[in-house]
């Protein structure tokens, strides 16, 4: 019974501002009902009609954007637990040519519909916290952490076809490697991975002898989007023992309209296009922190991972810091160094990465 009501709240919440609309105009219509005067009849008339329609448009717009959960704000990736836990991941065509992914348990499920046929299949072995395990020796000399997103984590690619895997392939496999990355997230997380105790904890406060950071131009939105599971988000600082939404322009309204399908469809595109480079500067500001913790923090290195597909705008002001950059060139966007049936990386492009950034840091 509890299961239910809590699957019944979470649908009416999934069309909140159409419940709001709707309301508004059963209301505008009994106090045009139950008024006197003409003209105040056809006023609240009119204002039925228009949240009537507002209603409308909601409902219409959910059509081709997914729910979102504005609070969906976990801090368990700092908790520190070393079981490891198999999970099977795959990719499926259904027969409206339409791909998705399936994880876990609901794979069996989907590979009994005739609907559908399965493209490809990986293997992640992750932590409890999310982080995806390396092979590597915990208790090696020299230790490497890598930062950054699902391009570094390793979506749709097995355990031994990560780039940090590659790259402890290249160490023999005796130093110890820590896969930091976290999927469909950007710089705000890893400035709260590094701001928290975490890697400490986990490292035991062993020195690290270098970061890398992989960054790719949807992170320049990504820090920004205040969605949860539908979209990629990472709005939110850990700081100082707490979360905090980082501030940014309409930041306010984009937190009350969020559940708003009508503003997500029509206006959040036009404040992010217009606020640009707000959002491309905090990106590089961003990378310029963390430069500054690791060394602060860490005394360690840095290195940061450039994928193609950047202006020449945001790339000139990236080169006037004093990070350590790894440009990649163009033809890593190339369809054979893509996952099969993605658009992530694929291990073509991890290995040969692996290789650019170990003949990196030897030569340096």
């Amino acid at each position: 019974m509890e299961k239910t009501i809590k699957t019944i709240c979470e649908y009416l919440y999934t069309y909140e501002f159409m419940y709001i609309f709707l309301s508004l105009g059963l209301i505008c219509l009994i106090f045009a009902i139950f008024l006197q005067k003409v003209y105040l009849r056809i006023i609240f008339l009119m204002f039925f009609s228009i949240f009537i329609s507002l209603s409308v448009a909601e409902f219409v717009s959910s059509y081709s954007l997914m729910p979102i959960d504005i609070e969906s704000v976990k801090n368990n990736e700092f908790q520190i637990d070393n079981k490891v836990r198999t999970v099977r991941c795959a990719k499926f065509l259904h027969k409206n040519s339409q791909m998705f992914f399936c994880y876990d348990k609901y794979i069996e499920i989907d590979l009994k519909s005739p609907d559908n046929k399965k493209l490809r299949e990986v293997q992640y072995s992750i932590f409890s916290n999310g982080f995806r395990q390396t092979e590597s020796n915990v208790n090696g000399k020299e230790r490497y952490i890598f930062l950054g997103c699902s391009f570094t984590f390793g979506e749709f690619v097995n355990d031994k076809e990560t780039l940090p895997y590659y790259f402890s392939k290249l160490n023999n496999f005796e130093n110890y490697i820590l896969n930091c990355g976290v999927r469909s997230h950007s710089t705000n997380r890893s400035l709260s991975i590094l701001n928290s105790n975490f890697i400490n904890d986990i490292n035991n406060n062993k020195h690290i002898d270098h970061f890398f950071y992989s960054v790719i131009n949807d992170h320049i939105r990504r820090n920004f989007r205040i969605a949860g599971r539908a979209s990629s988000s990472d709005n939110w600082l850990y700081k100082n023992g707490k979360w905090k939404r980082v501030p940014q322009p309409f930041g306010k309204i984009k937190v009350i309209f969020a559940n708003s399908y009508i503003f997500r469809k029509m206006f959040v595109d036009l404040i992010e296009k217009k606020y640009s480079n707000f959002y491309a500067y905090y990106l590089i500001d961003s990378l310029v922190e963390i430069d500054k913790i690791i060394k602060d923090k860490y005394n360690s290195k840095l290195t940061i991972i450039v994928w193609p597909e950047f202006t020449e705008k945001f790339i000139t002001k990236l080169k006037e810091t004093n990070i350590d950059l790894v440009f990649l060139p163009k033809y890593f966007i190339e369809r054979e160094y893509k996952a099969e049936f993605d658009e992530h990386p694929g291990p073509k492009a991890n290995e040969e990465i692996a290789e650019i950034l170990y003949n990196h840091i030897n030569k340096k």
